[in-house]
């Protein structure tokens, strides 16, 4: 029996800022690496066959579950991008660095783990420059990243998750006639499934679950300001959800349609004077080992899940007492140039146009208009796809109906 340690989180998107801890890391893939490997340890407990590592199809690399998850989405646009790439010849100009990301994403674990129960006051490493040269589609995935956040994180959780299941279902057919098959389609199931994950831990992140990523850059496009603007603007909605105030709010408040409560937590400071056990940990660590149970189940019987998706019922939507998104930043609460200041390092850049207080200020304003959209949005999408009504509790539906 496999029992994976404690060793790993990704990171969402954003890391929080300011806060306490402060993080100037844009990126950190320690939290999802933690959170999946203690998934898949959780699981494994289960079983009797687990594997510690996963080698991709070429055989060259090998990765935890935990590291799949966190290179998934962040790194790779699919799965099958993810376990079908090749070794390059050593020569070969841009190619993805594997070895060099693990490496980088061991010591933002270390880190990580080291502020649990206050060890540690320190910051997450930045190594957003490494990660940009060791992947060649890095920021431009950074940049079109709309599906990890406010409800489309959960939808293209069950777009992926769906299509790991039929992977592991498949492995299932071939286990007695080609068994060779059958142990590569399921380790292809795995990768597909660490791909939902990710997008599956993101949903737990305080800044992921009601930022509204795509309708403030339909905002800013109808403006005519270029997309690092509107990442920009989005980073603004980001860093105020939920982020731990030395006034001392520490996370937003939160429920799941299981009738679970606790405070969410925003990227980077999920372990920050928390445990294992502490629910903003053990919520979102429970979620991945649902997650996997329906895999191991569709590979070990047959059997497919058909209805709500087990993890989904554990996904956090902001609960009745939090106060909206717009009354979290609203002018007054975080004045626009004290946040352009406090965000200054993120945007020297002259590829970030236009940014600047009064912009700010106008996005504020806007919030409310932008808001609606999202609610419209999800409401249109829910209609239109059946599945989601399927795979997906009705409270949470409900709750992004709503949404505030």
């Amino acid at each position: 029996m496999i029992r994976i340690s404690a060793v790993a989180a990704s990171i969402l998107a954003y890391s929080c800022g300011p806060a306490e801890p402060t993080s100037k890391s844009k990126f950190s893939a320690g939290e999802h690496t933690i959170i999946g490997d203690m998934g898949y340890g959780k699981a494994c407990d289960k079983r009797n066959d687990c594997l510690a590592k996963f080698f991709r199809a070429d055989g060259a690399e090998d990765f935890s579950y935990g590291e799949l998850v966190a290179f998934s989405g962040d790194f790779y646009e699919s799965a099958e991008e993810l376990f079908k790439e090749q070794k390059q010849p050593w020569y070969k100009p841009l190619q993805n660095n594997v070895g060099g990301n693990k490496k980088l994403f061991q010591q933002e674990v270390e880190a990580a783990l080291s502020m649990m129960d206050g060890h540690s006051t320190g910051e997450y490493p930045d190594f957003s420059h490494f990660f940009a040269m060791n992947y060649t589609n890095y920021l431009s995935l950074a940049e079109h990243n709309a599906k990890h956040f406010g409800f489309n994180n959960i939808r293209q959780y069950v777009t992926e998750h769906t299509k790991a299941l039929s992977l592991a279902a498949k492995a299932r057919s071939l286990k007695a006639e080609q068994p060779q098959v059958a142990q590569e389609t399921f380790r292809q199931a795995i990768f597909q499934n660490a791909f939902a994950d990710h997008f599956l831990t993101d949903s737990f992140a305080s800044g992921h679950i009601r930022n509204p990523r795509q309708q403030t850059m339909e905002w800013a496009e109808s403006r005519g300001l270029p997309i690092r603007t509107a990442a920009a603007l989005n980073k603004v909605l980001h860093d105020r959800d939920g982020e731990m105030r030395q006034s001392g709010e520490h996370g937003l408040p939160v429920r799941n349609a299981r009738g679970d409560e606790w405070f969410a937590r925003c990227d980077a400071q999920l372990f920050f004077k928390n445990n294992l056990d502490t629910p903003a940990v053990a919520m979102v660590t429970e979620a991945v080992e649902l997650s996997l149970d329906e895999i191991f189940s569709a590979y070990d019987s047959g059997d497919v899940n058909s209805g709500i998706f087990t993890a989904t019922q554990l996904v956090p939507f902001p609960d009745d007492e939090s106060i909206s998104l717009v009354d979290t930043v609203k002018i007054g609460r975080f004045e626009p140039k004290t946040v352009y200041d406090t965000l200054a390092w993120y945007f020297r850049t002259p590829l970030v146009k236009d940014f600047s207080p009064a912009l700010i200020g106008t996005f504020y304003q806007a919030l409310p208009e932008i808001m609606e959209k999202m609610r419209s949005d999800v409401q249109t999408t829910v209609a239109a796809e059946p599945e989601l009504r399927q795979r997906l509790p009705a409270e949470y539906l409900q709750a992004f109906a709503e949404i505030h």
